[in-house]
């Protein structure tokens, strides 16, 4: 099955997939043979000619275990890049190579079955021009499940990758403490011995990233799938690896500083004046109002969510309201939800005084999710739970 195509500068034509034949076309391969055992699946890259007559390489790429290629890009020099995903513990590396070894661990992801499975490590390969070596090839990932899906070189020869990560320790970002899937961005220098850069980004549930593209400056623009399976989301992240929600708001930043935040200082010149801020303070004839703002939980409805044919995620359905039973909007609602995933989720309430919450997606999942209002709050307001009409809700 073929999954990626690209073209050189004198229109040869590169192609990368995945494939159990033993029997595939091969041509001054540098792997004549799949490693895969039984079944498992190999890699192959070939080099069709421009006129489309003959193979000026092809060959297998991978270990004993299954391997998946997921995107081929070319450069000017004709050197070809593939990324993908792979489950061997022997997948073609490179001395020197960033990542040589395989790190996702052994038995340490759930697939839906009784039994844990291998993780998943990225690998990123750079083939030279005739095929015959390999320039580098490198694993990337950490603990768990790591996903190459989207590669693009610069004019200096340095590699972008985008994809998708489940690991608590991913290479060059934060640790985290909380599982889920997440976009991740990573840079190779032009040798693929250092990791330049790497960008953890996610949302509430799952996270995914799948194309990727570079602008002459070297900004990055990335596209995928956020809180899957509803949301489509472009991204753009400046040269250096700034996570791409900051990034949007930076570039308005910079004009409003232009603004002159002189003209705010002005304002802070009326803070002489704030000796009236001064009588603000005796203005705890608001905290008698606070005490009269309350707000509670009104009703909350728990249903699942179903995608594909075998994920499934809790969803709460809560609405805040006030002393007299009004709907209040912009109140921040935090949960924790147990059954067959447990967490926590929060959220802020609309207009209509709602807010929908989220598990995170489970395969297969055995039981009923619970949710229990953890927490409401919005100035001016005191959440009174002995006010709540339900704090504890199950499927």
């Amino acid at each position: 099955s073929g999954s990626s195509i690209a073209l050189d500068a004198n229109d040869n034509i590169y192609i990368t997939g995945s494939t159990k034949s033993d029997d595939f076309p091969t041509q001054a391969a540098i792997q004549p043979n799949r490693a895969g055992v039984n079944q498992d699946v190999d890699l192959f890259v070939s080099k069709i000619s421009a006129d489309g007559s003959s193979l000026v390489y092809s060959t297998y790429l991978g270990g004993t275990r299954n391997e998946s290629a997921r995107r081929i890009a070319v450069d000017d020099a004709g050197n070809a890049f593939v990324a993908g995903t792979t489950i061997s513990t022997d997948f073609p590396t490179t001395a020197g190579a960033y990542q040589e070894t395989y790190i996702g661990g052994a038995r340490a992801c759930l697939s839906g079955l009784s039994t844990p499975i291998d993780c998943t490590d990225m690998f990123v390969t750079k083939f030279v021009p005739d095929g015959s070596s390999l320039a580098y090839s490198t694993y990337l990932g950490g603990d768990k499940d790591d996903n190459g899906k989207g590669i693009a070189i610069n004019e200096a020869g340095e590699v972008y990758v985008v994809g998708e990560s489940y690991s608590t320790v991913f290479p060059g970002v934060p640790p985290r403490t909380e599982l889920g899937y997440y976009i991740v961005l990573a840079k190779l220098n032009a040798s693929g011995s250092d990791l330049l850069y790497a960008v953890g980004i996610d949302s509430q549930v799952a996270n995914a990233g799948h194309g990727i593209a570079l602008d002459n400056a070297g900004d990055v623009y990335i596209t995928g799938a956020q809180n899957v399976p509803e949301e489509l989301y472009v991204a753009k992240i400046s040269e250096g690896g700034v996570p791409p929600l900051p990034t949007p708001t930076n570039t308005a930043l910079p004009p409003t500083p232009t603004n002159t935040p002189v003209p705010p200082t002005p304002t802070s010149t009326a803070v002489p004046p704030t000796p009236t801020n001064t009588a603000v303070p005796p203005t705890p004839t608001s905290t008698p109002d606070t005490s009269q703002n309350e707000i509670h939980v009104q009703a909350q409805s728990v249903t699942r969510q179903q995608w594909l044919r075998r994920y499934y995620r809790g969803v709460d359905t809560i609405l805040i309201a006030d002393q007299n039973n009004q709907p209040v909007a912009g109140v921040t609602v935090t949960v924790n939800y147990t059954g067959p995933n447990k967490g926590q989720a929060s959220g802020v309430t609309g207009s209509d005084g709602t807010v929908t919450l989220y598990t995170n997606w489970k395969r297969n999942p055995n039981g009923s999710w619970c949710f229990e209002i953890l927490d409401a709050v919005k100035d001016g307001y005191n959440y009174n739970p002995g006010a709540n009409v339900i704090t504890l809700q199950c499927e």
